[in-house]
């Protein structure tokens, strides 16, 4: 593939992704739109405003992120990098304390030199 079909490619996901998150905004503000013009007009009648559009609107927030996970590899990349980090990191506790059983049991003193070295090592 060249360059230009690369950029055509690109071009059409951004319009694509582009129109996903304009649909999901318009769902969730058109009937916060429609309550409201019906408040401005049947004032009167319409006691209570209707709350659960605001709901709806405020969804708009909660959607965004899920949106952005879904269509966006970069994201995507970004927090799974996190996630294995993060797991990295559970991982490296649970050996630390494996070490640190290892060296205050009745272990022989070349594996509690081993634990004593390694944990300097990760210390720093």
């Amino acid at each position: 593939m060249n360059a230009e079909q690369n950029l055509k490619v690109q071009a059409k996901k951004r319009a694509l992704n582009t129109f996903i998150y304009y649909i999901c905004m318009l769902l969730c503000y058109f009937p916060a739109a429609v309550s409201a013009l019906i408040w401005v007009t049947y004032k009167e009648h319409w006691n209570n405003r209707w709350y659960f559009t605001d709901t709806i609107t405020f969804m708009n927030s909660a959607i965004n992120p899920f949106l952005y996970f879904w269509r966006n590899r970069e994201i995507r990349e970004a927090v799974s990098k996190i996630v294995r980090k993060r797991k990295d990191q559970e991982e490296l506790q649970i050996l630390r304390a494996d070490c640190s059983s290892i060296a205050y049991s009745g272990a022989d003193n070349a594996a509690k030199k081993v634990a004593r070295k390694w944990k300097k090592q990760t210390k720093n």
